[in-house]
């Protein structure tokens, strides 16, 4: 897009993140974040809201990974692995 001289919009980059998000191209995202914060869109809510939904998306999925091999996600929490466990 920027080759051809049309710069991005929050909707461009709320797009990109969300794709990124549900295919879980963690470092294509991690690029897209960069161009956020050097396009200045950081501080828009519809960028905002694409890159919770994508933070939410990898910490579900790690956590998703982990528990199912086994990880004791909160065994230093008083307790709460052993309950996490039994109920899954």
């Amino acid at each position: 897009m920027q080759r051809v001289g049309v710069l991005p919009s929050g909707f461009t980059f709320s797009s990109v993140l969300n794709a990124c998000a549900r295919v879980l191209a963690v470092f294509e995202g991690k690029q897209v974040h960069t161009r956020v914060v050097q396009c200045g869109f950081l501080g828009n809510k519809i960028v905002q809201t694409a890159l919770l939904h994508r933070n939410v998306a990898s910490w579900t999925t790690m956590v998703a990974g982990y528990t199912k091999n086994g990880g004791e996600i909160f065994s230093g929490v008083g307790g709460y692995d052993s309950g996490i466990r039994e109920a899954w």
